[in-house]
């Protein structure tokens, strides 16, 4: 979903504004309200926006400085300047900017509709032109990346072979400081279980936009893992600059724009990490990331996990052996749904059990309870006793005595498996509506606080533009309405129960003024605030 932020310290012009775009703009945009320059850099800090329409003169710090700051964090942004007179010596500074417009404000509404309107458009003509220059990579090109991939895996293995790729890594065009401090992000197609030939490609156009919406500050390396994971590491260009906070919050905010970008296309979720790591520490952070996906995501689309605030499924282990590595193998195809890459492990778990030459074969049995094991973890970890006790004997899971031979015994835990992928389909689906639940719940009982979309995204674990569309999809009604029903529903109680002034009324019920609560209360019941406790008094 489209997102801007209004500047203003006029609150009046604040309110106006903030009403203009939530109630006549002619489609849905995500809209936030600040009254101070200082205000709109620190939520600047926490998320991306298309649009920003700021006055040029405020207190503390004026529209032309601000916009400097904008830039550093969020280069692509659009800015519409208001103000009530003509600053010629601000236009001549921002005249040959393609991302400024420079409008006053006593012109009429529909011409500050339509300058938004026109930045909007310019985003969009921008962003598929960006898609499209990336389809058209040469074949150079993209030698050069799989290359530059390909050395990276090797450091991420081996991190003791770094000083001998860096060389080749700065030739390839990479310039992150592998030796130093980062973060990482992890991606994931949003694809159900298998792959698709152009998965690859999807995910290096992701990378490719992302690189464009990082300000210049922040140093940016990506890599692919699988055909459906691309890794992403940060660090700040200088190395004095010890920002973490707002590097992991700038960088998430850029994930999530990229998200929406490509939201009609494919979806991609992500697990964000906040923890600073060297390179010896990425490879068990990678495997971390990847549970807490498996774990917590499930078939969830757009969403965004932080990996510090989201606890972990399993402890992170250190395999030794191949056997070791083909269990965890087993384990990981089963986490991430992929169907046939794990019923190709299983057959070869369940070719050497049944070549067990007797009901007590020790080695046909510490096989079967490894696989046994691992499915018993997912069942429970995964609610589905219940769904599955209705579709094959779980009671035969750890009893290899209910088992005539070991070839019977494989075959039950190929059977046990097939049912546990056919009942993933429908357990998939209720996560996203407990998640969906939460934010409703949250709605309803916090109508004095935040409920901003990107807020109430924040709560379910989504993304803001998948949010507003499942929303509407599965309630019938847009985010907005609901929550503006919501406090109109409390208003109209507390008017009519309660002798409470209009002013703590507007507070209870989430306006930031009696003003603008009287003005949204007309709008939706026809009357004021005020006339409508009178027609109560009267009944």
């Amino acid at each position: 979903m489209e997102r801007m932020l209004i500047v203003d310290d006029e609150i009046e012009i604040l309110e106006w504004l903030e009403e203009l775009f939530l109630y006549e703009y002619p489609r849905e945009v995500e809209v936030h309200a600040v009254s101070s320059a200082y205000e709109a850099l620190e939520i600047l800090d926490q998320m991306a926006f298309h649009v920003i329409l700021t006055d040029i003169k405020m207190p503390g710090m004026n529209g032309m400085d601000f916009y400097e700051k904008v830039k550093a964090n969020w280069p692509e942004c659009r800015v519409v300047f208001l103000t009530g007179y003509r600053e010629f010596e601000d236009i001549y500074r921002v005249i040959n900017d393609k991302n400024v417009r420079y409008i006053l404000k006593s012109e009429e509404d529909e011409v500050i509709l339509q300058a938004v309107e026109d930045a909007f458009g310019e985003i969009k003509a921008e962003i598929e032109k960006q898609k499209n220059l990336e389809k058209q990579k040469g074949q150079i090109e993209k030698a050069q990346y799989w290359m530059k991939c390909e050395k990276i895996h090797q450091i991420v293995e081996r991190p003791e072979c770094l000083s001998e790729n860096l060389e080749s890594l700065r030739e390839l065009g990479s310039r992150f400081a592998f030796s130093e401090k980062m973060l990482l992000f992890l991606l994931r197609l949003d694809t159900r279980w298998e792959y698709a030939p152009d998965d690859e490609s999807f995910l290096e156009q992701c990378g490719d936009i992302l690189k464009k919406r990082i300000p210049e500050w922040i140093r940016m390396e990506e890599v692919l893992l699988e055909h459906r994971f691309l890794l992403l590491f940060f660090q700040p260009t200088e190395r004095d600059n010890h920002q973490w906070h707002r590097i992991f919050q700038v960088s998430k905010g850029a994930v999530e724009n990229v998200q929406e970008i490509y939201a009609q296309e494919k979806s991609f979720s992500a697990v964000v990490s906040s923890q600073t790591l060297c390179l010896e520490k990425v490879k068990e952070h990678i495997l971390r990331m990847r549970r807490i996906m498996a774990g917590y995501m499930g078939g969830m689309r757009s969403a965004i996990l932080d990996a510090e605030k989201t606890e972990t499924v399993y402890e992170t282990q250190v395999f030794e052996t191949d056997e070791k590595v083909n269990e965890e193998c087993l384990k990981l195809y089963l986490e991430l749904h992929q169907r046939t890459s794990f019923f190709q492990l299983l057959h070869r778990f369940c070719e050497q059990i049944g070549k067990g030459r007797s009901r007590h074969d020790m080695r046909a049995m510490e096989l079967y309870f490894k696989v046994s094991s691992v499915l018993l973890q997912f069942i429970n970890e995964h609610h589905l006793q219940e769904i599955l006790a209705f579709r094959i004997g779980l009671y035969k899971l750890l009893s290899v005595d209910e088992h005539r031979n070991w070839e019977e015994a494989g075959t039950y835990l190929m059977n046990l498996s097939e049912e546990i992928f056919d009942a993933l389909g429908q357990y998939e689906n209720t996560l996203s509506d407990r998640a969906l639940d939460r934010v409703v719940e949250y709605i309803d009982t916090h109508l004095e606080g935040d409920l901003s979309l990107t807020n109430l995204a924040a709560i379910g674990g989504f993304n803001a533009s998948y949010l507003s569309r499942l929303f509407k999809k599965v309630q019938n009604e847009t985010i907005s309405d609901y929550v503006l029903k919501k406090r109109m529903e409390a208003a109209k109680v507390l008017l009519q129960e309660s002798q409470e002034k209009i002013q703590s009324i507007s507070t209870k019920t989430g306006y930031l003024s009696s003003t603008s609560f009287s003005r949204a209360f007309r709008g939706y019941m026809g009357v004021s605030p005020q006339e409508y406790r009178e027609m109560g008094k009267q009944k």
